[in-house]
């Protein structure tokens, strides 16, 4: 009883690190319930598991988060998950995620687009504005387009960024997780299509909401084991 214990608290605290950006995880397993903040508009609702899952839903330590995809290369479709790798927004390896392979950045420029994109994310919302999506996405995809609303938070992340240089475009992205290509174990794939790339930038309460989520659930776990 103690030994399975021990395993939840892992596999609970393991989705709790790799949800922080200083985590260095390998892999994690991505899955799409369909729902977005508003039509194609990011973030979406993403359920988060160990690699290997075999239910990508209920599985052991799943985790629901919203989170933005960086692109509209790809498409996803409701109820598609895959094995994804996972991107330490800190690293100096961004120049291996799948938007960086698209583009053919180079590491810094790889880190200049990743340290834009987290910028737009801790300084703006979603809430009610488009500009905000295309924003993101115009980062890795220009042919999106990029509209007056889109501009506005464009050139403000961009300002910022290049005034991040003497820091190495670290003081934004520091703060992000990517959950990138390669993608390993596609189910329900959407056409041809690979996974979108997604990442997170956890909000000042996440972390406690998840480490609370997991001392909730070996409570009750040590309820069952005692009676």
């Amino acid at each position: 009883m103690r030994f399975k214990l021990y395993i939840t608290l892992f596999l609970a605290l393991g989705v709790l690190f790799v949800m922080l950006p200083a985590a260095q995880a390998d892999q994690i397993q991505l899955y799409f319930t369909g729902n977005t903040y508003n039509g194609q508009e990011v973030p979406y609702e993403m359920i988060i598991t160990p690699a290997g899952t075999a239910d990508p839903v209920h599985g052991p330590g799943a985790v629901t988060v919203w989170m933005n995809c960086d692109d509209h290369h790809d498409y996803i479709q409701t109820g598609e998950y895959w094995t994804a790798t996972v991107y330490s927004g800190s690293s100096n390896n961004l120049m291996n995620t799948s938007m960086s392979q698209i583009n053919g950045f180079n590491e810094t420029q790889a880190d200049m687009a990743y340290d834009t994109k987290a910028y737009i994310e801790l300084n703006y919302s979603g809430a009610n504005n488009p500009g905000y999506s295309n924003a993101i996405w115009y980062i890795f995809d220009p042919g999106n387009g990029c509209d007056a609303a889109c501009q506005v938070i464009y050139n403000a992340a961009t300002a910022a960024v290049a005034a991040d240089s003497a820091n190495g475009y670290l003081s934004f992205r520091q703060y992000t997780t990517i959950f990138s290509g390669p993608y390993t174990n596609i189910v329900n794939q959407y056409g041809n299509s690979q996974p979108q790339e997604f990442d997170l930038v956890p909000d000042g309460g996440m972390t406690l909401i998840l480490l609370g989520s997991a001392l909730v659930g070996l409570a009750t776990l040590r309820r069952k084991f005692c009676v």
